[in-house]
């Protein structure tokens, strides 16, 4: 059916003509669940610098945000973008200790690397991931 005045228009939709015309009823706000999960932070730290060839340590701490408790035994995936390269891959795997933090390994590439930590989510926690620190190599 295809109206062509405005009256008719007025017409069909206050007789509630609008699947008529094609125009979609508006859609049902989407109600989320309460998510439950423990909200984490996620925080790393390395050196400045390292001489070429020499690996970074990197320290990676992991806690609860509303308590401030380290999480222990949670999986944290380093991740890794050497300067002029444009994404993200992963340097390393580990789990957290009892007082929640990790110390990784990673190889720097010159002139400089990026590194960051994510913390996937689980059935316990929700996901979290670190700010980026930058390495450079002398």
């Amino acid at each position: 059916m295809l109206f062509t005045s405005r009256p008719a228009i007025a017409g069909a939709l206050a007789l509630g003509a609008v699947a008529a015309l094609a125009v979609p009823a508006a859609a049902a706000p989407t109600v989320r669940e309460p998510d439950d999960r423990t909200r984490v932070l996620v925080s790393i730290s390395a050196p400045a610098t390292v001489e070429r060839g020499e690996d970074a340590l990197l320290g990676v701490t992991v806690k609860d945000v509303d308590s401030g408790e380290p999480m222990a035994g949670t999986l944290v995936v380093v991740l890794r973008r050497a300067a002029g390269e444009g994404g993200w891959a992963e340097a390393e795997r580990t789990v957290t200790d009892d007082r929640g933090r990790a110390v990784v390994a990673a190889a720097v590439k010159p002139p400089s690397t990026d590194f960051k930590a994510k913390v996937p989510r689980s059935d316990t926690h929700r996901w979290g991931r670190s700010a980026k620190v930058t390495v450079t190599v002398d």
